[in-house]
């Protein structure tokens, strides 16, 4: 069942850059990648802080601790195909970027 929350105002995350936010007890990361939104809880699975990764011109998620690569729009590591990190629905109402934190 979806259950969209505010994690973020869109003026909080300027184009290219991401935040990270605590809601409900899970620290999530919100990503803007030309203009759209993406939310993901905040660690790869090396266990570091997915929050610090610096987004590429490509759209991927760069790891600066481990190197690796994810796919901003699905979570996906391109480096290790079955490895990912884990990324919630998002929509935009106003200035509210919202989580289905289901």
């Amino acid at each position: 069942m979806s259950r969209f929350v505010p994690v973020a105002k869109v003026s909080q995350v300027p184009e290219g850059t991401g935040r990270k936010v605590r809601v409900e007890e899970m620290d999530l990361v919100v990503f803007n990648l030309d203009g759209e939104f993406y939310v993901f809880q905040d660690f790869c699975p090396e266990g570091a802080d997915l929050s610090k990764a610096v987004v590429s011109e490509e759209g991927d998620l760069l790891c600066p601790f481990h190197g690796w690569k994810f796919d901003v729009r699905e979570g996906v590591c391109a480096m290790v195909p079955d490895c990912q990190v884990r990324h919630f629905p998002v929509k935009v109402e106003g200035d509210q970027v919202l989580a289905d934190l289901g």
